[in-house]
């Protein structure tokens, strides 16, 4: 029969289970208890209150009880919060949550079970298992703990996971990673690393597995820890790892590479820059080690970097190095480099062309620094680069440089040099070869211009290369070219020119010796054609080169040719040559100079073989080279030959020929112009001696050269001397004499027939200077010589009176007759 109310909650108290409500009564049988998912939280549910059976009715008792039971639909009750929800199942953010993920069991009755469940993302689902993307978590069990038909390292959920001590699966096989252990950790049958799986890793302290051995990786704890036998830098393992602080090994050895900290840190008893090993390395800011010692590589610091005394510049170790921006070291002084930028870079208070440092550097796009001036150096942009108000190849400049593609500049005007390309390319109305510019330059394949036409220059590929309507050998333009293998043209037909390959290379049915164009030609290892047979050559082979039965020094052939080391052949016998070896080179009896065959040649080391004796040569070395009791200058045989540096033998005693070495070269306590024997002689660059003292001969490069204080023209020693292209010292100043260049030549500010110095000079062709202007002189060749406008007769104040045709001369009114 039913259960009443008190009796029903009772029943509740004392089991704690939801299903004990059917042991009331009609209600369905009720499955055993099962305690095993219960937490402290569901028997909280259950668990009466002290004397609440005696503080309220039975009635009101079960009501308060059923309300603290949660079911998976009460969940959504704010009093389940938190609170179990039955066997495996609790109560989370108003929704039922499945806890217990291996019991098979739908417990939050969500419809899903177990890992199928997401509320069972990452709770175990058994030993070894967690439900998630990766599932099995024990790989090293032998067991499938997901039940996925896989177990341990099988499983590809193990990848990465450990699978016992010293292995780890990867790629659904066993990886071994304690690789010093001594132990075969995959069970492959091979050892720490021995075991490929080892490669980089570590094999103990200070070692690591590479290559299937073991290698040294700390070598500073004088250990051997790869167990070869070699400890630390001695271990070609080491080679290039740190032995220490500022230590490095090297080559087998502990080797420096901290040397600014006055520690000897390889121990080798050197410290810093005294160590070789620190040779090009940092001894500190703005130091550099270098041939042990310290050695200053910041130059613009203002720092004595190397603690030497000097700085910067002034250090000679900063010779080439940068002073700052536009500024390099050179000769213990700053030299500016950048001549463009309108800054006095090296502080000498000149500025970029003005500053001779400047010489031949850029001054500018197109522009480039020359004796204090600036000169063009791009001639085919339209620009006055140099701001000499000449442009491109107007400028003399150009001279020589590109005006652009297939165009150089030549005399102030364009010249074609790209001549096939069928380009006017330096606009004179002509192309490539009838440019007279393009002589000598190519016109294409196997073709080059001259004298205005196109001419064959490749003769072998049966092709008409300068469309004359004749091609090859039959183009007198191949005479001397090679035809083909064995072959060279001349006198317009095919020539042989190998005469030991059996073939008629030139198809004149006449092949090697045969063909007289082989005379004088190879005809196989020493021999030579000549005369239409062969001719011996080779003389020391003991062969019969030629075949006509006799051999080497023998055959008459041989005359003049080697028959051996120290022996030449001569009319049929052999002859010595070779006379300071003291052997009878020529089988004669006779040795060295004693055989009449040696006179003339050398005897040894400043000797000389003359009329069967010695002749001493070499007369400054202290030595009676030709042994007959006298040396160097004091035997006659030196007469006129060299005596040392600035010496030659003259008259049994030594005599001076270097005058500018400040050395008594001669040793008789006088040196340079101050000893007779200089007299004439140079004494060093735009220097000769003169009179016992030195005169100035280069007048042209800004310099004193005979060190009298005054310098070129202003020197009387250069009076009638060049002072540079189109220029005469006289009287003490430059004078003009080139009148035709467009040049100040002598830098007066005056050019050409404008420069006084010109008057009465050329001033081209046809034209002479005069009166500070330029006079036509030639009448007769159609040529406004002068520039003037008006030509021959029509240049009446020019031409008047001066021959134009014949006996005719000019008239005033312009005519000849």
């Amino acid at each position: 029969m039913p259960c009443r109310r008190g009796q029903r909650s009772i029943f509740l108290i004392a089991t704690g289970l939801l299903g004990a409500l059917a042991a009331c009564g009609n209600d369905p049988p009720s499955p055993t208890p099962d305690f095993s998912m219960t937490t402290a939280a569901d028997l909280s549910i259950v668990t009466p209150k002290p004397d609440l059976a005696k503080e309220q009715p039975p009635e009101d008792l079960a009501a308060q009880v059923d309300a603290l039971i949660c079911t998976p639909a009460d969940c959504a009750k704010m009093a389940c919060a938190n609170k179990g929800c039955g066997a495996g199942c609790v109560c989370v953010n108003n929704a039922a949550t499945e806890l217990t993920c291996d019991d098979k069991v739908d417990n939050d009755g969500d419809g899903t079970v177990d890992c199928a469940d997401p509320d069972c993302a990452t709770k175990a689902c058994g030993p070894g298992c967690v439900c998630g993307a990766t599932n099995e978590t024990m790989c090293s069990d032998g067991a499938d703990n997901d039940a996925d038909g896989k177990s341990d390292c099988a499983d590809p959920d193990c990848n990465g996971l450990s699978c016992g001590n010293g292995c780890v699966c990867q790629m659904g096989g066993k990886n071994e990673t304690g690789c010093g252990d001594g132990a075969d950790n995959d069970a492959d049958n091979l050892l720490d690393c021995a075991d490929p799986d080892c490669n980089a890793r570590s094999c103990g302290a200070g070692c690591t597995c590479l290559g299937m051995k073991t290698i040294e990786t700390l070598c500073s704890d004088n250990l051997d820890n790869d167990a070869d036998k070699l400890i630390d830098c001695a271990d070609q393992d080491c080679n290039g790892i740190a032995c220490g602080v500022g230590c490095a090994c090297l080559g087998g050895a502990a080797t420096e590479n901290r040397c600014n900290d006055q520690v000897d840190n390889d121990g080798d008893k050197t410290v810093d820059c005294a160590d070789p090993d620190c040779n090009s390395q940092s001894c500190g800011t703005g130091c550099q080690c270098i041939n042990l010692s310290k050695a200053e590589n910041a130059c613009a610091d203002g720092v004595d970097n190397d603690g030497d005394g000097t700085t910067d510049c002034s250090d000679s170790d900063c010779n080439a190095a940068s002073c700052g921006n536009g500024c390099q070291c050179l000769g213990l002084a700053k030299s500016e480099t950048i001549c463009s930028d309108t800054l006095d870079n090296d502080g000498d208070t000149k500025k970029d062309c003005d500053d001779n440092d400047c010489a031949g550097r850029a001054c500018g796009p197109g522009c480039t620094c020359g004796g204090q001036a600036k000169f063009e150096n791009i001639c085919n942009d339209g620009l006055d680069n140099d701001n000499d108000m000449k442009i491109d190849c107007g400028d003399s400049d150009c001279n020589g440089l590109s005006c652009g593609t297939g165009c150089v500049c030549q005399g102030g005007a364009k010249l074609e040099n790209n001549c096939f390309d069928g380009i006017d390319n330096d606009a004179d109305g002509k192309l490539d070869c009838a440019d007279l510019n393009c002589n000598g330059l190519s016109c294409g394949t196997g073709c080059v211009c001259n004298a205005g036409i196109k001419q064959e220059t490749q003769c072998i590929d049966n092709q008409d290369n300068d469309a004359d309507m004749v091609k090859d050998c039959a183009d007198s333009d191949c005479n001397g070219a090679t035809c083909g293998a064995g072959c060279v043209c001349a006198a317009g037909t095919k020539a042989e020119n190998n005469c030991i390959d059996g073939i008629d290379n030139d198809a004149d049915t006449l092949k090697d010796c045969a063909d007289s164009d082989c005379n004088a030609l190879s005809c196989g290892a020493g021999c030579v054609c000549n005369g239409g047979k062969k001719v011996e050559s080779n003389c020391i082979d003991n062969q019969d080169n030629d075949g006509d039965g006799l051999k080497d020094c023998a055959d008459l052939n041989c005359n003049g040719a080697s028959c051996g080391g120290g022996c030449v052949c001569n009319g049929g016998a052999k002859q010595e040559s070779l006379c300071a070896d003291s052997m009878d080179n020529d089988g004669d009896a006779k040795t060295d100079c004693a055989d009449s065959d040696c006179n003339g040649a050398s005897c040894g080391p400043g000797c000389l073989c003359q009329g069967g004796v010695k002749q001493e040569t070499l007369c400054g070395d202290n030595l009676d080279n030709d042994a007959d009791g006298k040396a160097d200058c004091a035997d006659s045989d030196c007469n006129a030959i060299s005596c040392g540096g600035g010496c030659v033998c003259t008259g049994g005693k030594k005599f001076e020929s270097n005058c500018f070495d400040g050395l008594d070269n001669d040793a008789d306590g006088k040196a340079d112009c101050g000893d007779t024997d200089c007299n004439a002689a140079s004494c060093g660059g735009g220097c000769a001696c003169a009179g016992g003292m030195k005169t100035e001969n280069n007048c042209v490069d800004s310099l004193d050269n005979d060190g009298d204080g005054k310098t070129d023209c202003a020197d009387s020693n250069c009076t009638g001397v060049s002072c540079g292209a189109g220029c005469t010292c006289n009287g003490g100043v430059p004078q003009e004499i080139n009148c035709a260049d467009g040049i100040d030549n002598n830098l007066d500010g005056k050019t050409d027939c404008a420069d006084p110095h010109c008057s009465g000079l050329s001033c081209g062709p046809g034209c002479a200077c005069a009166n500070g202007d330029k006079t036509e002189t030639i009448c007769n060749d159609g040529i406004d010589n002068d520039l003037d406008g008006k030509q021959d007769c029509g240049d009446v104040t020019d031409c008047n009176g001066k021959v134009c045709s014949g006996a005719k001369t000019c008239k005033m009114d312009t005519s000849c007759s």
